[in-house]
This record gives C-alpha cells, sequence and structure tokens, in this order.
C-alpha cells in the first residue's frame, strides 16, 4: 500500500449516508412472540399453514434423520446422570417441603 493510494473495503455500489435494513444485510428477523405468531397463523389460508406444517415436520424429521449417532457407552452415562439429577432433586424438594409443611403446622397449633 503505498502512502497516496486509497482503498476501500466497503460493499461494492454502497453510498455515503445510506442505511441498509437489517434484511438486506441478510441478518435473521427478530424471534417472534406467540401472540405475532397466532395473528401470521390466523391470516394463513389452511393450505398456507398445512403447507408450513409438513415443512416443520419435514425439517424435524430430517435433524432427527442426520443426527449423529451417540455410542453405547455415552448413552448409558448420560442416562445414568440424568436419572442421579432427578432423584436428587426429587429427595430435595420432598425434604424441603416435609419442613415447611411441618413450621406451617406448627404456627397454625399456636394459634
Amino acid at each position: 500500500m503505498h502512502n497516496n493510494e486509497l482503498y476501500h473495503y466497503g460493499i461494492k455500489g454502497m453510498k455515503w449516508g445510506i442505511r441498509r435494513t437489517p434484511a438486506q444485510l441478510g441478518h435473521r428477523p427478530a424471534k417472534t412472540t406467540t401472540s405475532q405468531r397466532k395473528s401470521e397463523m390466523k391470516k394463513m389460508s389452511d393450505t398456507e399453514l398445512r403447507n408450513r406444517i409438513n415443512r416443520i415436520q419435514m425439517e424435524k424429521q430430517y435433524m432427527q434423520l442426520t443426527a449423529p449417532e451417540v455410542n453405547a457407552g455415552k448413552k448409558f452415562v448420560k442416562d445414568v446422570l440424568v436419572n442421579a439429577a432427578k432423584q436428587t432433586a426429587t429427595s430435595y424438594v420432598s425434604k424441603y417441603m416435609n419442613k415447611g409443611l411441618e413450621a406451617v403446622m406448627k404456627e397454625l397449633n399456636r394459634k
């Protein structure tokens, strides 16, 4: 690069002071809320809705079919850890619920 040369690394055809929308830049739109999805759904015809549902189901099936297979050992360890976590959580919840109920009963007996 020479001192008297100007290099530009912008977008070809870009004009000064003109901003592009996120869609023009290729950004994904923000996630839609439940109310937005409901209003979009109500505007769809039966055929459009059916096509959308079919597309979503096909995408899910594709993801399931192309998901990498987990070896048996890894699956076993994951199952053991998940079950242990569930049992531990159940144990703590019931222990502290019992303590809470005992405290409430003591308070009621005092009155």
